[in-house]
């Protein structure tokens, strides 16, 4: 479905002809590590649910939490602590070292490497 003018795609799905929740395989073995931009810009659109049916695990350093819910009565630092009290997101340690991308990349992954 096309978006409306001034629309999110949230509200085009929701207009659509079949209303129908798209078919998701179940979700692979991915653990990821994810930081506050795509988790505030999920929560926002509240689509916080996909990151469920794309990866096994979502783990949210304690650092990218507070940062998401600096402002906790934005709409998307609601849907986040949901996420995070569900178990949809698991917080973790902030790693006490930074990683520094190192210069061979394959595909569309760099390595990193520890300083």
């Amino acid at each position: 479905a096309s978006l409306p003018p001034g629309g999110t795609e949230a509200q085009a799905f929701e207009a659509s002809d079949n209303n129908a929740a798209p078919a998701l395989s179940p979700a692979p073995a991915v653990i990821v590590v994810s930081d506050a931009g795509p988790l505030i810009s999920l929560g926002r659109l509240d689509l916080i649910g996909l990151l469920g049916a794309l990866f096994a695990k979502v783990l949210v350093p304690e650092a990218v939490i507070r940062e998401c819910l600096a402002r906790p009565t934005n709409a998307d630092a609601l849907r986040i602590r949901q996420a995070l009290d569900q178990g949809h997101l698991v917080a973790c340690p902030t790693p006490l070292q930074t990683l520094e991308p190192t210069a061979h990349a394959t595909g569309a992954v760099t390595k990193y490497s520890r300083n």
